[in-house]
């Protein structure tokens, strides 16, 4: 049979009345027709009656999961076949696989069954659901099993919402997608600020964006800016990131304003003197007041102060005040929300300006080759002085540059320079030029000066006291002009010349002592003058009146005592000397020096008074006597009995009684005799003292 392959097998040679013979190496699954030929001895096939023909079959084996390459990715499921097992029943297409949902009866996606060919891949199917899978063979199922999906992103989060929330926090919840695609593991929170109330809707704010992981439906977010806007994005997780949902939501304004909410001084307008603000909209916590007050802290300010007053959403930029360049001043500036304010100072400088007009130019010096200037600088000061500039007419116009420190040897708060002169007549200007300010100061006026040695100016400020030796000091000024060099100062008291103090050292003040009391010029009212002179001449005096004190009165010769008693004795006082003025007074003051008995007695203010006044240091001490020293009796000598008990009215004040008591036996006594002259309010005290010692007790 030509439409067959045959095949041979082994030749069996062993004959029996029954043979078995295994044929190998067959194709699984394969039909085939089998036939025994018998051979002669010689080989040759014996070709008797035809050998019956055998048909018969080999087997195969189904297919199952074990013979599968299966992958579930995403939505899609793929199957291959593996080839390594040749006892699979061939062809493969005589199989199929057929995918549905657990439970459903039914599959409603791409297609429910698929021929098997070396793959098979089923798409579009869902996230993390559990599919029943079946392989068929016609209408027999040969294998069952259950695959489930990947895990894939969830759906958006439902219905978000705030709960509690406060100027800086604020609580979000809500609920779980609808469909979840997997197992959900946790939150994405995603929040940042889009806008500050308290901005216009064109100011940018910064976005930064903030991320945190959470497990539960709800998330506590603190540290927000109050009074803003945020947005809020959520996604669930499962394995992968689902969409986010936006939100958005407010935080409330702060009650009471900050300190952080204050603008920050940006610099000062040095051509308007304005003070510029710097507001950041973006840290105000609600709507604010804001208003300001400049308070000058500098000498030269007057004591008002400047206010400026805004309102929320027109915050200033710039403040405008009336102030002066470089001087120190104190801006306070008041936020105030729901009635409540506060303050901040802040201490500024203005910037430097185009100095004022030099002040009062003297020309203090000068002869017929040089001018000497002098000048006070601008006032108030716009800035620190650079130099100087003095332009003047000599012949020609001439400019020179005069440093800042060119200060007066004599005057030292102003500025001296001395001009070379070669012209009769000089014209001159000076001006200022402050540190980082282009532009000069405004020029002085144009004066002229000749240049010839006058007599100076009088002297200045004229001073006169006494010292305590009543020795008169004479104090005085320089003068402001001195048209040359000084040579002397002259003092004259009434009209007469009494000293003159030669000039080494030129210097702002000046002293000379003066003793009068030899001068004849005690006691009375004397006009002091002072001159200066130079090349030229005296000049004009400086003077000032003023009283003299009286001469020191004292005695001619020694106190003496005599006509000692164990009670009394007296004193003999000589002539009196120096008595003048309006009021002369000698007083007599007793002084117990023994301590072993306490003497009682009333001492009057008057004594007291007096007592202090001699000098009298013991506690027992006591006036006993006052004499007017006007009588000229009295200031030519006499005796006076102390301890005669006798009473007398003071003549100094009436109303006082003087007591002169008796003294005990055996004691020692201090004498004080005081002579006072008095002339306005001047006084003048000599104190001499004796001291005696009474006699014993007299036995009976």
């Amino acid at each position: 049979e030509l439409d067959k392959q045959w095949l041979n097998s082994k030749l069996q040679k062993q004959l029996g009345a029954a043979t078995n013979h295994d044929i190998d190496e067959l194709q699984p699954g394969t039909q085939y027709t089998v036939r025994v030929l018998l051979y002669t001895n010689t080989s040759e096939v014996y070709d008797g009656m035809r050998v019956p023909e055998l048909r018969t079959a080999t087997t195969c084996t189904d297919p199952d999961q074990t013979y599968l390459s299966q992958k579930a990715a995403g939505t899609s499921f793929r199957v291959a076949f593996l080839n390594t097992n040749e006892e699979l029943c061939r062809p493969l297409s005589q199989f199929k696989l057929c995918l549905w949902k657990v439970g459903d009866g039914f599959w409603t996606g791409q297609q429910r069954c698929q021929t098997i060919q070396d793959t098979v891949t089923f798409t579009n199917l869902e996230y993390y659901v559990n599919y029943t899978v079946e392989l068929q063979k016609a209408t027999n199922t040969i294998s069952t099993w259950t695959i489930q999906t990947d895990e894939g992103p969830p759906e958006r989060v439902q219905n978000i919402r705030v709960g509690k929330k406060t100027n800086t926090s604020v609580v979000l919840t809500w609920d779980d997608p609808r469909t979840r695609n997997g197992k959900i593991r946790g939150y994405c929170v995603e929040y940042f600020r889009t806008a500050s109330h308290a901005c216009l809707s064109t100011t940018p704010v910064e976005k930064k964006k903030n991320k945190v992981k959470v497990t539960r439906n709800s998330i506590r977010i603190d540290s927000l800016a109050p009074y803003s806007t945020y947005q809020v994005n959520i996604w669930a997780l499962t394995t992968q990131k689902g969409d986010g949902e936006a939100y958005k939501f407010e935080t409330n304004q702060t009650k009471n304003p900050t300190q952080q909410e204050f603008p920050t001084l940006l610099y000062l307008d040095s051509n308007k003197l304005d003070i510029t603000l710097q507001w950041d909209c973006t840290i105000l916590e609600g709507p604010v007041t804001f208003y300001a007050e400049l308070a000058c802290k500098s000498s030269w300010c007057s004591s008002t102060t400047e206010r400026s007053q805004h309102f929320f959403h027109v915050l200033p930029n710039t403040l405008s005040f009336p102030i002066i360049g470089y001087t120190d001043y104190i801006l306070t500036m008041y936020l105030s929300r729901n009635d409540f304010q506060i303050s901040k100072d802040v201490s500024l400088r203005t910037p430097p300006t185009v100095p004022g007009i030099v002040r009062n130019i003297t020309v203090y010096t000068k002869n017929t080759t040089s001018v000497g200037l002098r000048w006070l600088p601008p006032y108030p000061p716009t800035g620190q002085i650079e130099y100087y500039v003095i332009e003047y007419y000599d012949r020609v116009n001439r400019e020179v540059i005069v440093s800042k420190k060119s200060e007066c040897k004599i005057w030292r708060e102003q500025i001296c320079h001395v001009l070379d002169a070669s012209s009769s007549i000089v014209y001159i200007s000076v001006s200022a030029k402050n540190i980082n300010v282009t532009q000069f100061g405004t020029k002085s006026g144009r004066f002229s000066i000749e240049t010839k040695e006058e007599a100076s100016e009088a002297p200045k400020i004229l001073s006169l006291k006494w010292d305590d030796g009543y020795n008169l000091i004479v104090q005085w000024e320089h003068p402001d002009r001195t048209n040359g060099q000084l040579l002397q100062f002259l003092i004259f008291v009434d009209n007469q010349l009494l000293s003159s103090y030669n000039i080494t050292d030129e210097q702002l003040s000046y002293e000379q002592k003066l003793n009068i009391e030899n001068k004849n010029l005690t006691c009375r009212q004397l006009n002091v003058e002072v001159k200066a002179r130079n090349a030229a001449g005296n000049s004009n005096s400086i003077e000032m009146l003023m009283y003299s004190p009286p001469k020191q009165p004292k005695l001619a010769t020694e106190l003496r005592t005599k006509d000692m008693t164990n009670n009394s004795f007296q004193i003999v006082i000589p002539a009196i000397l120096n008595v003048e003025g309006d009021m002369s007074n000698m007083y007599i003051v007793v002084s117990d020096t023994s301590n072993n008995q306490i003497i009682e007695r009333e001492i009057q203010p008057f004594e007291n008074k007096l007592i202090n006044k001699s000098n009298v240091s013991t506690e027992y001490s006591w006036v006993a006597g006052e004499f007017n020293l006007r009588n000229a009796t009295n200031r030519e000598g006499f005796s006076f009995k102390i301890g005669d008990e006798k009473e007398s009215f003071s003549e100094t004040d009436p109303k006082w009684m003087l007591k002169n008591r008796k003294l005990n036996a055996a004691r020692t006594y201090k004498v004080f005799i005081v002579l006072n002259n008095t002339y306005k309010e001047f006084s003048r005290v000599m104190t001499y003292i004796i001291e005696e010692t009474t006699l014993p007790p007299e036995f009976h």
